[in-house]
């Protein structure tokens, strides 16, 4: 996480850190480190854009960017067709080899080198064009070539993140990284009942802050609910002043009359 002296130099242009699965296909994937250009620094957070090499996607020898289905029109199938038939062909361009020579030499840990090979070109902001494909529209009347992009990349332009998200150098997103790692592995190694009694007491721990409860208070709600049966299946919640819990499968919540209780 950035410090807050560091996250007010921030500004637009900066490239700053983030560990993430976006982009990835498949959630059981580890994060990954990304580096990001900020667009916008808020208050609690930037709006940043995503670098990636040029496009270089062809569809029958067109560029995928400038694929333009308003302009494409409803053709007649070819003679043989089946639906075996392929209607297009992908082709791709080669990129420069000074380009390629350039790009394996900068370290995602170099902001500098990134900065130099987004003033070359080498880097641009992805775009939908990045993602898109192609798909055969085939209907009685012809068929046509349509460019889509896939519903699963929806911060292509622009994504936001929130303070505590970023990282100033990928030194310390890689720290985060490895830390979250030891932790996952450290609550694996958890009874049930202990990890439950973790989550109860992280919830009754942010409450405290928040109200300015005393420890006193709150080690006897603890002791409370740790005194039921079936720790491991309770949920706790803490709205205003109030703390309800519940087991996880029923509906109804019970208050926890702590501010009756005599000391």
């Amino acid at each position: 996480m950035i410090k807050d002296e560091d996250y007010k130099k921030l500004k637009p242009g900066d490239v700053i850190y983030i560990v993430t699965r976006l982009g990835l296909e498949y959630t059981y994937l580890p994060k990954r480190i990304l580096f990001v250009i900020i667009d916008t620094v808020y208050t609690d957070g930037v709006w940043v854009n995503f670098y990636t090499k040029p496009i270089n996607k062809r569809v029958n020898g067109v560029l995928i960017s400038d694929f333009d289905n308003n302009e494409q029109k409803r053709k007649k199938l070819p003679k043989g067709w089946s639906y075996d038939t392929r209607l297009y062909e992908y082709s791709f361009d080669k990129y420069p080899e000074e380009m390629e020579t350039f790009l394996k030499n900068t370290s995602i840990s170099d902001k500098e080198r990134i900065k130099e090979a987004i003033e070359r070109g080498y880097l641009v902001q992805e775009s939908y064009d990045h993602y898109a494909y192609i798909d055969e529209d085939i209907t009685k009347e012809g068929y046509v070539l349509v460019k889509k992009t896939p519903f699963e990349r929806p911060f292509v332009d622009h994504h936001s993140f929130k303070i505590n998200e970023i990282y100033l150098t990928y030194e310390d997103a890689l720290q985060h990284q490895k830390d979250e790692e030891a932790e996952f592995k450290r609550q694996s190694e958890m009874s049930y009942l202990d990890w439950s009694k973790c989550q109860i007491e992280k919830e009754l721990d942010i409450w405290k802050a928040i109200h300015k409860v005393d420890d006193n208070t709150v080690q006897r709600i603890k002791d409370y609910i740790f005194s039921m049966d079936k720790v491991e299946d309770i949920e706790v919640r803490c709205l205003g002043s109030k703390v309800e819990w519940k087991y996880w499968n029923k509906k109804r919540w019970a208050r926890i009359p702590y501010d009756d209780w005599r000391y």
